[in-house]
């Protein structure tokens, strides 16, 4: 599998990017790894059958991380974001690691297109899926609230409904690691239908 690993930005990914690149040779797949993302500007982009997010995009300030001044303000722009939506849209894979759905603050597609969020006051970090299949009903949801100082985590899914592009699903979790704790997920894809491909440059 060909995979593009876009790294960089506020974060350790100079720790992390190259634990991930080496998992992934070392299981025989073709990774790319590029800081800039101007892959996504390219035609090429669309031999790749994943994109893989590690990077914290569009921030401004360092925090607490040792990274050099060109890792700031390193927002994707408007055709890098418009590639990356095609990519998913036409069927192309996408994992986004850790904090990466934080990245193109006002960018709204990025929360549709990882199936996460965030929410800076107070700090929450929300990540959800749920399936039925022949072996029933399974899923997660995971929200990290005040910073990680709360937690959230799904132990059961208890029902599953979907009517046209809407769904709503319910279980029971752990909340700071206490059971007992009940949970409804209401949830919309606006989806729109695929656009043409991006034209060659």
């Amino acid at each position: 599998m060909r995979v593009l690993l876009i790294t960089g930005g506020r974060h350790k990914f100079y720790e992390t990017t190259p634990i991930v690149a080496r998992f992934l040779r070392s299981a025989g797949h073709v990774v790319r790894v590029t800081r800039a993302a101007r892959e996504l500007s390219r035609p090429s982009v669309r031999a790749y059958d994943a994109i893989i997010l590690n990077t914290v995009r569009g921030t401004k300030e360092k925090g607490p991380y040792k990274i050099p001044d060109s890792e700031l303000d390193n927002d994707f722009d408007a055709t890098q974001k418009e590639a990356l939506r095609a990519f998913v849209s036409t069927g192309g894979g996408l994992l986004s690691l850790h904090v990466s759905p934080t990245s193109c603050p006002g960018w709204a597609e990025m929360l549709k297109i990882t199936g996460g969020g965030w929410i800076s006051q107070p700090s929450t970090s929300f990540g959800f899926n749920v399936m039925q299949d022949i072996a029933g009903l399974r899923g997660q949801l995971q929200v990290r609230a005040r910073g990680g100082k709360n937690r959230f985590h799904s132990t059961s899914v208890l029902t599953l409904t979907a009517s046209g592009n809407a769904g709503t699903w319910t279980g029971t979790g752990r909340w700071d690691g206490v059971a007992g704790y009940t949970f409804t997920v209401s949830v919309v894809d606006t989806v729109e239908p695929p656009r043409p491909p991006l034209p060659a440059m």
